[in-house]
């Protein structure tokens, strides 16, 4: 079955959950080091994080 979905900007309400879904996808990866949502919070903060699809 097909699903709608909606590309847009992310939202300053959106990034808690941006960072969850990261840190989950990876949480139990054997070769994650479990840091990649503090990445995407710094590529955020320093405005240089151009796309987050989650």
């Amino acid at each position: 079955m097909m699903q709608d979905f909606l590309i847009r900007k992310a939202q300053p309400a959106d990034y808690p959950a941006i960072y969850e879904v990261v840190e989950k996808a990876f949480e139990n990866h054997p070769h994650s080091d479990q840091t990649k949502h503090l990445i995407v919070q710094r590529l955020k903060c320093d405005e240089q994080l151009t796309l987050s699809l989650a």
